[in-house]
């Protein structure tokens, strides 16, 4: 905090009016709205996967073949994913949308493409559907996983790679990552929660990425100061603590009584005290 950067807004001025973004780790993503607790970005977390009239995998604007992957690398940033404001969506016919994410005590994967080497686990949200003509309608996803699956994401989510696969393969020989039915694609994506319905048009090759080009869905990350510290212990180093004058600390870890559930193991976070305004991380603080 302080002079880190870690905190830096990217004000990026080839835009008229100007966006600003957040750097994770080089992928530079766009800030939606910040609140004292959170910051909404726009969803670039999505992957599409598709294939052609005699089922072999095509390429779209979004992925190369043999890399159906999309990341984000949140670590050494005072950010992470919500747990309880994002879910995993998965759009298409027998495939298995796979949400890989970091960990502290887990067996370590790489992905070249990201430059991440990490302790992971690996959740899994699967659909079917017996014909991809049949559906016509829009709909919401939920947990049946038909045609369309949604499900949650694990708590303190710092790095994540986000794949499509078959969950069986098809009759024409396609990869482990091709869609079981020609013509059609497979869609994975992290998106806050009741911001994604479910459309025919997501299925067809472009259709997902030339709907979504315009609109955006939202990703909610929440942030603090002081990774993994708690008040006590930040107080501790007054050069680092980052609270100023008339300010509260609170800890974004709850402990009832001597069992400390952690909610999103982020750090804590400061506040001005009641009767007073202001900024609480600079100084001269609160007013």
């Amino acid at each position: 905090f302080g002079n880190s950067g870690i905190f830096s807004v990217i004000c990026n001025t080839s835009f008229d009016p100007p966006k600003p973004f957040i750097d994770a780790n080089g992928k530079k993503v766009e800030i939606l709205t910040i609140t004292d607790t959170e910051v909404r970005v726009r969803n670039s977390f999505s992957t599409t996967y598709c294939s052609n009239d005699s089922g072999i995998p095509v390429a779209t604007s979004d992925y190369q073949y043999g890399a159906p992957y999309v990341g984000l690398d949140l670590s050494n940033t005072p950010f992470s994913v919500s747990y309880t404001k994002n879910s995993l969506y998965g759009i298409g016919c027998d495939v298995s949308q796979v949400l890989l994410w970091s960990t502290e005590d887990h067996d370590e994967f790489i992905i070249p493409e990201f430059q991440i080497n990490s302790p992971y686990l690996k959740k899994e949200c699967e659909t079917s559907c017996d014909n991809v003509k049949e559906h016509t309608r829009k709909m919401s996803c939920n947990s049946t996983g038909y045609i369309c699956c949604e499900t949650t994401i694990p708590k303190g989510l710092k790095i994540f790679i986000g794949e499509v696969e078959a969950t069986t393969l098809d009759e024409l020989g396609g990869t482990d990552f091709a869609p079981v039915f020609p013509n059609t694609c497979t869609v994975a994506l992290l998106a806050e929660v009741g911001q994604y319905s479910f459309d025919p048009l997501d299925l067809k090759v472009g259709g997902f990425n030339n709907t979504y080009r315009n609109i955006v869905i939202p990703v909610v990350l929440d942030w603090a100061v002081g990774s993994n510290t708690t008040c006590v212990e930040a107080k501790q180093n007054h050069k680092t603590y980052a609270c100023q004058e008339n300010s509260d600390c609170s800890d974004t870890i709850k402990t009832p009584g001597d069992q400390p559930i952690v909610v999103n193991n982020l750090g804590y976070r400061c506040s001005c005290k009641k009767g007073f305004e202001g900024n609480p991380y600079l100084e001269p603080g609160c007013k």
